[in-house]
Formats: structure tokens, sequence, C-alpha cells
């Protein structure tokens, strides 16, 4: 092979190895994002269940019920 040969493949090689990076970035951006959506899911049900958990607490305080009987009141509904 003669030096243009040489030229061609260390090109070809060197775009090849280029796209490839180009698409594990972007697999890595949309993977960050959907991360950041699960975390963002997953705050949002500890906070509910956080709410859940001071309801319940009130419905003790209040009312003098206990987490059995909000669990059937819950199964009626």
């Amino acid at each position: 092979m003669n030096i243009y040969g040489y030229l061609v493949f260390f090109y070809s090689l060197t775009a090849i190895t280029t796209t490839l990076i180009v698409i594990l970035l972007l697999e890595v951006i949309v993977l960050n994002r959907r991360l950041k959506k699960v975390s963002s899911v997953a705050d949002t049900t500890h906070v509910e269940v956080m709410n859940i958990k001071k309801r319940m607490n009130v419905l003790k305080k209040k009312y003098e019920v206990d987490a059995e009987e909000i669990v059937e009141i819950s199964k009626k509904l």
C-alpha cells in the first residue's frame, strides 16, 4: 500500500471512532435523563408516603383510630 492508502485507513478509523464516541455520549445523556426522571418519581412517592403517615398520625390523635381500622376503611373506599 502507498501512503494514501494508510491515510485513508487512518481517516476512516478516526471517523468510526469519533462516531462511536458520539453515540456513547448520547446514550449517557439519555440514561442520565431517565435516571433523573426515576429519582424525581421516587422523591414524589417518598413525599406522598410521608403525607400519608402524617394523616395517619392525625387520625390516631384526633379520632383514636388504629392502623388496622384505617386499612379496613381504605379497603371499603
